[in-house]
């Protein structure tokens, strides 16, 4: 058996994330995460495993891209600050 699994519930999904389903729900509300496929056997909504990770590594490389510019804005700062 694929572990995790290639499609995802809303609960599942919530739990291999540590997150509330609720977390989940507005994550995909902002773009944050994608959208589930609506049509899914039952009616139920399903999430793609890969699409969910693609996401998680842009969110990283977002925030790692965020930590980079405060920290050249930081030593802007301090190259600024010092006496001539």
């Amino acid at each position: 058996m694929e572990y995790p699994k290639p499609f995802m519930s809303i609960t599942t999904l919530a739990e291999h994330l540590d997150l509330s389903v609720r977390t989940v729900e507005e994550w995909v509300r902002i773009g944050k995460l994608p959208k589930p496929i609506e049509h899914a056997p039952g009616g139920k909504r399903l999430w793609i495993w890969k699409d969910v990770v693609k996401a998680m590594e842009a969110m990283r490389a977002e925030k790692a891209d965020e930590e980079r510019e405060a920290r050249m804005q930081a030593a802007v700062a301090r190259m600024l600050e010092r006496p001539r």
